[in-house]
């Protein structure tokens, strides 16, 4: 059965979260067991609210996502 991930992260936008939030949705979009990324709003706020957004629904041709 697959599953969906949920990443949330804080703080404003640098490189290095910019870089780490590429990494995980890059992975996350060859492994089988994943079905989803969504993403939290505001990170633990967005948790705590509910407030998610699709990340496997965006377009990403546009990156190079880590192979």
């Amino acid at each position: 059965m697959k599953k969906n991930l949920l990443v949330a992260q804080s703080g404003g936008p640098t490189a290095a979260i910019n870089a780490t939030l590429a990494g995980v949705i890059g992975q996350a979009m060859k492994e089988e067991q994943i079905d989803q990324v969504y993403g939290a709003c505001y990170g633990i706020q967005g948790v705590l609210e509910q407030k998610f957004v699709n990340l496997t629904a965006v377009s990403y041709t546009h990156l190079t996502l880590p192979t």
